[in-house]
């Protein structure tokens, strides 16, 4: 728990959340402990079990949470698909009775109103299913919160059904994907992690041993010392006297704890505190932009970023296979319209017809010009 922040901090990503002008903060343990930890070696376990199946032989997994942390979340459209019914049945014999197609005219209206039936109750769960959702878009909830400081939700949650691209059942999935991550902050209500209002809690902005502060130079450090031996830590850090200072989990002292740390931590810069706190157990890191984060040593020593033919910079894939490990694509992306000519001649296209395509401006042929 009391390493999440430097996970985020590491990686780059907490320098990128929060509001302009406001301090970073980390979106609870959703993405260092659970996307960037348990999913990304879970993935892991999933690969290289499927490489054995070919090969038979198994191989280390390495699920870095630093290097985990750029994620990407892409949305599936589900295509219901209808079942047609074209079992009808060819009446070859002019000499049946009349007593088999009255028997066959039966079954026929009774399989008829079984598939109507079956489209009612179709439609009623597509409703509900709708409705349920309408419902959870109209309610506030703890992920964030908008301009005036009240929560709010994502934006593609507070759509209106009628544009969306997700059927129900894809965003029911969706919302019951995202509750199941944060299981952990339902099962933490009864510990007492998670049993105060919004933004009073131990991991939420609550407890000022467990936030971000800004120093005197305008940037930040991360603070994540939770347990007493890294409290000690980082009061000694401080310079501070414990028996001047209120209890740790006193919640009633946490504002006046909070100021203290705040003047503090101000009056030196991020890097006088870096040096202070480097090799200790106080869980105090520097927050670190994007264009730093590439270099830091831990990522340097790594090789947790890549650059590209274009020149950009990237995350390397993860998690990494020790003997399968992914293999980036490190060419320079295309440009829009680059590849038109040659798709269309794989479909058949002739180039007179592509010509007057190009004339008409049904599409357009964007070749890329080299950089000299």
């Amino acid at each position: 728990m009391r390493v999440v922040f430097s996970y985020y901090w590491t990686s780059g990503l907490l320098s990128m959340l929060g509001r302009s002008s406001e301090k970073p903060y980390a979106p609870l343990n959703l993405v260092a402990d659970f996307a960037g930890g348990g999913l990304m070696c879970a993935l892991g376990i999933v690969l290289a079990l499927l490489e054995r199946s070919k090969s038979g032989q198994g191989q280390i997994i390495d699920a870095s949470m630093a290097r985990n942390l750029p994620l990407s979340h892409q949305c599936h459209d589900d295509d219901d698909d209808d079942d047609d019914d074209d079992d009808d049945d060819d009446d070859d014999d002019d000499d049946d009775d009349d007593d088999d197609d009255e028997e066959e005219e039966e079954e026929e209206e009774e399989e008829e109103e079984d598939e109507e039936e079956e489209e009612e109750e179709e439609e009623e769960e597509d409703q509900t299913s709708i409705n349920f959702f309408k419902t959870l878009s109209n309610s506030s909830s703890s992920v964030g919160s908008d301009h005036t400081g009240q929560p709010s939700l994502p934006t593609c949650i507070n759509e209106p059904w009628p544009s969306m691209t997700l059927s129900p059942e894809s965003v029911i999935t969706e919302v019951e994907g995202a509750a199941y991550v944060g299981s952990f902050m339902w099962k933490s209500r009864s510990l007492g992690l998670w049993n105060r209002p919004r933004g009073e809690n131990m991991l939420d902005s609550g407890a000022p041993f467990y936030d971000t502060y800004r120093t005197s130079d305008g940037k930040h450090v991360a603070v994540g010392a939770i347990e007493p031996q890294f409290y000690d830590q980082l009061i000694k850090g401080l310079g501070l006297d414990s028996s001047s200072l209120p209890p740790q989990m006193s919640t009633s002292d946490w504002p006046e704890l909070r100021r203290t740390f705040t003047r503090v931590l101000a009056q030196k810069t991020q890097a006088e505190w870096s040096k202070i706190f480097d090799g200790t157990d106080a869980c105090v890191t520097p927050v670190l932009p994007l264009d730093e984060a590439r270099s830091h040593p831990h990522n340097r020593e790594r090789g947790s970023f890549l650059v590209d033919a274009q020149g950009e910079v990237s995350p390397r894939p993860a998690p990494v296979l020790s003997r399968t490990p992914a293999r980036p694509c490190l060419s320079r992306d295309p440009v829009i319209g680059e590849h038109t000519r040659s798709v269309l001649e794989e479909y058949g296209f002739e180039p007179a017809h592509i010509e007057q395509l190009l004339s008409a401006g049904v599409v357009e042929c964007n070749e890329a010009k080299a950089r000299l």
